[in-house]
C-alpha cells in the first residue's frame, strides 16, 4: 500500500503543476496582468516548456511501466 500511494502521488504532482500554472496564466492574461510583450512571451514559453516537459515524463514513466511489467 505505501508504494502504491508514493506512486499515485508522484504521477498526479506533473500534471497538477501544469493546471495550477494554466490557470495563473490564464488569471494573469484575462485580468489585464500581461500587457508587456516580453512577459506574455515568457509566460507563454513557460507554458510550452510545462507542458512539453510534462508529456515527456509521462512518455518516459508510461515506458518503465511497460517494462517492469513485461
Amino acid at each position: 500500500l505505501p508504494s502504491f500511494i508514493l506512486g499515485t502521488a508522484l504521477g498526479l504532482v506533473p500534471f497538477t503543476l501544469v493546471y495550477c500554472y494554466v490557470g495563473s496564466a490564464g488569471r494573469q492574461v484575462l485580468s489585464g496582468g500581461l500587457r508587456n510583450p516580453a512577459m506574455l512571451g515568457l509566460t507563454l514559453a513557460g507554458l510550452a516548456t510545462t507542458t512539453a516537459l510534462t508529456v515527456k515524463i509521462n512518455g518516459v514513466a508510461s515506458k518503465a511501466l511497460e517494462a517492469a511489467q513485461a
